[in-house]
């Protein structure tokens, strides 16, 4: 209720959770849309398991080519990754920074995040779209990309990017650069609202859901 997320923002106990719906409405790639990107590159599909397969089936225009289960979701990215024989991966890496590197600008869904003054935020996305939110209250977080950060940028509030930064250091599409036991650290005795992303018009796309 918002009841309990305004006790756990008095508190400094409030977290937000942070998808990829949110920089969908700055109109950067979702994390399927990337998928899908690296799956066309490897030449993976799931039309020899699709049911309505037909001899004449229009793939181009099918949704189901592309119903990749969670597990693909993490393997794709990762054999593509160690087939990757460029140097050092650099056709990996290139790919999700120009994938992902939108150069748009933060949404009203960014700016009215910080409006709740979470203690922290946990992000999925690569992108800098919170941290670049013309919001004020955005410039009293500190960005942390992997464990290390906590110990070399200290603040009260983090912006923690679980999946690591496009800016600092190359980041895979299958990995976490945040540990579990960090995370859990942190979100311990806090309450997380997840941040929902709806297909409604951009000043109505959000909720705010306590876990």
């Amino acid at each position: 209720s918002i009841k309990t997320i305004k006790k756990a923002q008095e508190n400094n106990q409030l977290i937000v959770f942070v998808g990829a719906g949110v920089s969908k409405n700055s109109n950067v790639p979702t994390w399927w849309e990337l998928i899908k990107i690296i799956a066309d590159k490897i030449g993976y599909d799931r039309c020899d398991f699709c049911k309505k397969r037909k001899e004449i089936c229009p793939e181009t225009d099918c949704e189901e080519r592309y119903a990749f289960t969670q597990d693909e979701f993490l393997r794709i990215p990762e054999y593509y990754y160690q087939k990757d024989t460029s140097d050092n991966n650099t056709e990996y890496y290139n790919l999700i920074q120009n994938t992902l590197s939108s150069g748009k600008m933060s949404n009203s869904i960014d700016d009215e995040i910080f409006n709740l003054l979470p203690h922290h935020i946990i992000t999925t996305n690569y992108d800098s779209l919170l941290e670049d939110s013309a919001n004020l209250n955005a410039q009293l977080y500190t960005v942390v990309s992997q464990d290390s950060d906590l110990l070399s940028k200290s603040n009260e509030r983090y912006i923690i990017k679980m999946h690591g930064d496009l800016k600092s250091a190359p980041v895979k599409a299958y990995s976490t650069s945040c540990s579990s036991t960090t995370l859990k650290d942190i979100i311990f005795l806090s309450l997380v609202a997840w941040v929902i992303f709806t297909s409604r018009p951009p000043e109505t796309t959000y909720s705010i859901l306590p876990s």
